[in-house]
């Protein structure tokens, strides 16, 4: 807690998660709209073409947030993520933090309304998607 709420100066402070298993559903029929008076609908059932794992890292000093999809079945795919803050870091003797996903924290519902519930509520759900490459690109939009 010490670190959210008094970060250190000049160093780069930031709070991991991952959202696993966010799954590439792709409907057996198409999505009836919306129409006045009529809710939008969709079948029930689909096909699971597969799953990836959407990673973020908040920088807590800035409140940005940086995201990346990796393929859910390999977590040594997820050095790609690390790179990316390691080059992002602050050179010169800087302290880099990084705050990690702990059990219970998406729970919260101050998480649930933030990032990863908004990637969700906008791109995921109720969203046909034929594969995974599909489901990464509407996540990344």
């Amino acid at each position: 807690m010490g670190l959210y709420l008094n970060p250190p100066d000049k160093a780069l402070v930031l709070s991991v998660n991952a959202k696993g298993q966010t799954q590439a559903l792709d409907r057996t029929e198409p999505v009836l709209p919306l129409r006045p008076g009529i809710p939008a609908r969709h079948t029930h059932d689909y096909i699971r073409h597969d799953t990836t794992t959407l990673v973020a890292a908040l920088n807590v000093l800035q409140g940005t947030v940086s995201g990346s999809c990796l393929p859910a079945s390999a977590t040594s795919n997820s050095w790609r993520f690390w790179s990316g803050i390691e080059r992002a870091a602050p050179r010169g003797g800087r302290d880099v933090h990084l705050i990690l996903d702990n059990y219970g924290t998406r729970t919260h519902p101050k998480v649930q309304a933030c990032w990863f519930a908004d990637i969700t509520r906008k791109r995921i759900r109720g969203g046909t998607f034929h594969s995974v490459r599909e489901l990464n690109r509407a996540i990344s939009e």
